[in-house]
């Protein structure tokens, strides 16, 4: 599995808890990095100052990813730190969602929330961020997008669903599912903290990252796995092709 929360699922299913090996998602570090270009280059794309705080968002529009939530804590962020903007990013995720752009020109949003729509250029906007939330309500395992971030030493606020909190351990904030207050509270908190101390945890959120959830690290962990099943497999003992 690559996740505690899959661990559990599969044991009250009726799985052997024995047989069940934890190996999480990993992280390329050179892909997924700081840069401090992309931060200027995307506040330029949206015609945006220089010194816009942006949180944001990767994800498809599904009622899993929560949508709601993230701009109704926009709302509520805004009506306190109105020079905030909001970075929304996947599939799903434009101007042609009625049901999206409905929450958003509800809130009076309609300024301050981008639109990216899919990009093929995720580790760019993400690199991007001040903040990086992952607003979830339900289904998730271990998050890609939360190692992502971490990876680009961007802080995560994320709903403590799945593995969220795991992954971003003592670097970022948890807040329940389904609480914009909650939400809002977690974002201003870190941002009024001042950037010196979001530039210290999102240090620590890649350090988090090259420890325990590099590519290099979850790569070995899968060799070790396979090679003990070959090891107490009767009859099975092959020396395994080299892994270039």
């Amino acid at each position: 599995c690559c996740s505690e929360t899959a661990r559990s699922v599969h044991v009250a299913l009726g799985y052997d808890e024995s047989k069940i090996q934890v190996i999480p998602n990993g992280f390329d570090p050179a892909a997924f990095r700081p840069d401090p270009e992309a931060r200027a280059a995307l506040r330029a794309e949206l015609r945006l100052s220089a010194d816009t705080p942006l949180i944001g968002i990767v994800a498809r529009y599904d009622r899993q990813k929560d949508h709601q939530t993230f701009v109704a804590a926009a709302a509520r962020l805004h009506a306190r730190m109105p020079n905030v903007h909001f970075v929304l990013c996947g599939n799903g995720v434009d101007q042609s969602n009625a049901e999206l752009m409905g929450w958003v020109t509800g809130a009076g949003l309609t300024h301050q929330c981008h639109l990216l729509g899919e990009r093929n250029d995720v580790a760019r906007v993400t690199a991007a961020l001040d903040l990086a939330t992952l607003s979830s309500a339900y289904g998730e395992g271990f998050p890609n997008v939360l190692g992502e971030a971490m990876a680009c030493e961007v802080p995560c606020v994320a709903t403590d669903v799945g593995d969220s909190a795991h992954v971003v351990g003592d670097t970022g904030s948890i807040v329940p599912a389904r609480d914009p207050d909650a939400l809002a509270g977690a974002w201003g908190e870190l941002l009024t903290a001042g950037n010196d101390e979001l530039e210290a945890l999102g240090q620590r959120a890649r350090r988090r990252v090259l420890e325990h959830f590099s590519i290099s690290r979850v790569t070995h962990a899968y060799e070790a796995a396979y090679r003990s099943v070959v090891d107490s497999t009767p009859g099975s003992r092959q020396p395994l092709p080299d892994v270039p």
